[in-house]
């Protein structure tokens, strides 16, 4: 899963953004993100990584969870994803632990979340036209 990982573009990893991405900036995406990897392999000691649906998680008491789901009402990866059955999990799971979610829009009330970062990414594939979007970063009260 790594080589798939670090060789992925904007998530959308076999959609050939990585290679529309290499022929506009001639950077080796590829070897930038392993090493990346490689030198923050020491502060990763002790973090699990899992690869599975996230209904299916077994979370601990007190873990932090950080949730970057397919942003609502854009391109869609393989299949549908359910946006507000997510965040209604999430908003179980953040009376056990913290609750950390990555996405451009919050579909629970206000009062449940509070934002923690907002910041502009290009976001789409160059092939199709990267446009400017506000991603935010919520904690699950």
């Amino acid at each position: 899963a790594l080589p798939i990982f670090l060789a992925s573009f904007g998530g959308g990893f076999f959609a050939a953004g990585y290679g529309a991405a290499y022929e506009k900036t001639k950077r080796n995406m590829f070897l930038e993100r392993k090493g990346n990897f490689l030198d923050q392999k020491q502060l990763l000691k002790g973090v699990v990584f899992e690869c599975k649906d996230y209904r299916d998680m077994d979370i601990p008491y007190g873990a932090t969870v950080y949730c970057d789901p397919p942003y609502a009402g854009t391109t869609p990866y393989i299949g549908s994803f359910d946006s507000i059955a997510f965040w209604q999990w999430a908003k179980e799971q953040a009376k056990r632990a913290t609750v950390l979610v990555s996405e451009l829009r919050c579909m629970l009330d206000e009062s449940e979340v509070e934002l923690l970062w907002q910041g502009k990414i290009k976001h789409g594939y160059a092939v199709r036209g990267a446009h400017t979007v506000r991603e935010n970063l919520w904690r699950i009260k």
